[in-house]
């Protein structure tokens, strides 16, 4: 049952081992507890850059405040996130299919799974029925790869946003 909230569950997937390859921030409790949209996506066989998320753009509209546009960039070092960022990093896919309960296609190899956290300020109302998340590659030449491949988006909306 994954249905928004405080979920201490994914920590293990979180902060899961890659298959030998890096994987990114660690993930706390705390960083989880503030984190309030989730975002996976399918990696192939390795992670880019940092270990997680290819370089892509984010933009979140609640359709009342301005929107808020987030640039990531997968050769960011964790000094240099952008603020609404608390963790990037990869996990492999068995640990992903088995938190969420599916069977990937077979493969002949084992895939990464990276995954990136936000923590949206109030002024975009992530309740709101409205609310919407793009995403757009960033496959421009100077960003890394830029070609993300998003499986899953969730909002993690706790009690009091």
């Amino acid at each position: 049952n994954f249905q928004g909230g405080f979920h201490p569950d994914l920590l293990p997937i979180l902060n899961g081992n890659a298959v030998g390859r890096p994987t990114g921030d660690a993930v706390t409790a705390e960083m989880l507890a503030r984190t309030n949209v989730i975002a996976f996506e399918v990696n192939g066989e390795g992670a880019p850059g940092a270990g997680g998320w290819e370089s892509c753009q984010w933009v979140f509209n609640d359709g009342v405040n301005p929107p808020l546009a987030v640039h990531w960039d997968e050769r960011t070092t964790r000094a240099a996130y952008p603020a609404q960022v608390v963790a990037n990093g990869s996990t492999d896919s068995a640990a992903y299919a088995a938190f969420f309960d599916f069977t990937f296609p077979a493969e002949p190899k084992t895939l990464v799974v990276s995954y990136i956290l936000f923590d949206l300020p109030p002024t975009i109302d992530i309740t709101s029925p409205h609310f919407t998340i793009t995403v757009s590659a960033w496959a421009d030449g100077q960003h890394g790869e830029g070609t993300p491949d998003p499986d899953a988006i969730g909002i993690l909306a706790c009690t009091g946003q």
